[in-house]
């Protein structure tokens, strides 16, 4: 008993109880969100991928043309 002679008892039942249906939209926005994740690393390794790509044919570039100068100066030094 309490002080005013009453015997606490436990509040009043919760109105908002959890259900199954209440889950599905919670686990949908997660699928949601990792899809939006995954599409946005996937474009970010596109365009890292193409960058990359980028320098490789710069570079290659610039090798044929050093190759080239070298090759003509063999040339003219016959």
């Amino acid at each position: 008993p309490t002080g005013s002679g009453s015997i606490p008892t436990a509040g009043p039942p919760a109105a908002d109880i959890s259900i199954g249906s209440e889950v599905a939209p919670t686990a949908s926005l997660i699928v949601t969100a990792n899809a939006q994740v995954a599409r946005e690393l996937e474009e970010q390794q596109e365009k890292e991928d193409m960058i990359m790509n980028e320098q490789i044919a710069r570079d290659a570039e610039v090798a044929r043309i050093h190759a080239e100068e070298e090759l003509q100066g063999m040339i003219d030094s016959l």
